[in-house]
């Protein structure tokens, strides 16, 4: 107590005395941990414009704390720093190489996970000063980011790695393809309210809108800009495929999803936001504006017969069937709309196509799904 309301007091004179900065840098210098952990949080929670000399004061310290220092929660506060203020003037590139070496190890190899999440945002804000960002270490850190984001983590988690995106914004210039902007557009359809305005945000300044959007509006924009500079993109395709198409034995995977039905405690759907089928519909329709895909097409046939067998097994659904099941919705959902691209390639999707929509009529197979597979099937 005594010696937070010194620092409190130093601070005080510190900022009268327009000396401020330098004396909080020479704090955090110190040997007291407890006033150098007072002295950071100020910087962190009012980042100001320092000059080169000032700027290049604080970078030594923050980098000598993260390097040696044996007490988690001031380097976490460190890595948070960097974050905030850009390296100064005169860094060598190789010492910045190297020094995003090390905030990148600190994303999983940190002690505490203030640190982990800490150094996310701070890796991509100093990796952008890099005067030539290999396509490999964007890739590393966008893996991080993906990897942070997942809705299984906690919000600080999450917040760290939608920052992290908006750090790299400054080159996410359409020009390449690259995973950030898959991250960002799960970000637009996060359950919390803060993360999708923050990507919102971000999908402004890099489409350059003059307003920002709603997030459901922005997801829009951020995928007509998307589809319209990666067209040709190898890893762009396979990304959308890999948002509409059925993976692995779909008979199989539905025959394990309606076993697990008697199970008592489910796990809770985590993403309350998330309309997964409407998501297949909306990359159905980039993928049809792509160029044709022999894999998609065979595995989505592959899709279909499995899906067809599984339906014969579960004989008629009736009014309250076995297609509750929300996967069972989907993955059926995700062959209808495979079916669609097909036909918007080739014109047609063959008789097994038509036969499907006979069968699923037959076995009173939901209205909604025998309605939407019948309108893809005519376009």
């Amino acid at each position: 107590m005594l010696k937070e309301e010194l620092a409190k007091y130093i601070y005080n004179l510190a900022f009268y005395s327009n000396d401020l900065i330098p004396t909080l840098i020479g704090i955090m210098s110190g040997e007291d941990e407890e006033l150098a952990l007072y002295a950071s949080s100020r910087l962190l929670s009012s980042p100001l414009n320092l000059d080169q000399d000032t700027l290049a004061s604080l970078d030594a310290t923050l980098w000598a704390i993260i390097a040696t220092h044996p007490w988690d929660q001031l380097r976490a506060i460190a890595v948070n720093l960097l974050s905030k203020y850009p390296p100064p003037q005169g860094v060598p590139e190789e010492l910045l190489q190297e020094r995003c070496e090390t905030l990148l190890a600190l994303c999983t190899n940190a002690s505490t996970e203030p640190c982990r999440t800490a150094a996310l945002p701070a890796v991509a804000t100093l990796a952008t000063h890099l005067s030539y960002l290999t396509a490999f270490f964007l890739k590393e850190i966008t893996k991080h980011v993906e990897l942070a984001g997942h809705e299984d983590n906690p919000f600080p988690t999450r917040q760290a790695a939608v920052s992290a995106v908006k750090a790299l914004s400054p080159i996410l210039t359409f020009e390449t393809f690259n995973s950030a902007y898959f991250c960002l557009y799960n970000f637009l359809h996060d359950d919390d309210e803060d993360i999708r305005k923050e990507a919102a945000i971000v999908v402004k300044s890099i489409t350059k809108a003059e307003h920002t959007l709603l997030p459901l509006a922005a997801a829009d924009a951020l995928v007509d800009k998307m589809a319209k500079s990666f067209s040709e993109d190898e890893e762009f395709t396979k990304e959308v495929v890999s948002r509409v198409v059925v993976n692995g034995d779909a008979k199989d995977q539905l025959k394990q999803v309606c076993a697990r039905d008697k199970i008592l405690f489910a796990r809770e759907k985590q993403n309350l936001f998330l309309s997964v089928h409407g998501e297949v519909m909306r990359w159905a329709m980039v993928l049809g504006e792509l160029p044709e895909n022999s894999r998609f097409i065979e595995d989505t046939l592959n899709a279909m017969a499995g899906v067809r067998e599984f339906a014969r097994e579960m004989g008629e659904e009736g009014p309250a069937g076995w297609m509750r099941e929300e996967y069972v919705w989907v993955m059926f959902g995700q062959v209808a709309e495979g079916l669609g691209v097909i036909k918007r390639w080739r014109g047609d999707c063959g008789d097994e196509a038509r036969e499907f929509l006979a069968e699923m009529e037959h076995l009173r197979a939901h209205e909604l799904f025998v309605e939407r597979l019948a309108e893809v099937l005519a376009v």
